[in-house]
């Protein structure tokens, strides 16, 4: 690690005990909703920045960035193998932690 790296995490802290991923977005959201979502706590601006980056313009109308616990499960409405994610429990079977954000209601 870097010492830029590690005034970074000293500046947002981040859970020590959990797994690591990439900033990687994507768009999760099925039957006209909107998510995007990437694996792992990351920092709420850089998310933003990521997001409105892949997205081309501003994500305004849109929630905060939240941490919390997913994981992926057959969605039987599919009959290619589809999956979809539902809140878990830390650290459980399955689950990862993710960063996402959606638009308000």
């Amino acid at each position: 690690m870097t010492d830029e790296n590690s005034k970074a995490d000293a500046a947002h802290p981040v859970e020590r005990d959990v797994m690591r991923y990439p900033l990687d977005v994507s768009d999760c959201g099925g039957n006209g909703d909107r998510c995007y979502m990437s694996k792992g706590h990351h920092d709420a601006t850089k998310f933003l920045r990521k997001c409105e980056n892949d997205n081309g313009r501003p994500l305004d109308g849109w929630c905060a960035p939240v941490h919390a616990w997913w994981r992926a499960v057959p969605d039987p409405q599919y009959e290619d193998g589809a999956s979809r994610y539902v809140d878990a429990q830390p650290h459980s079977r399955g689950a990862f932690p993710v960063t996402y954000t959606e638009p308000k209601f």
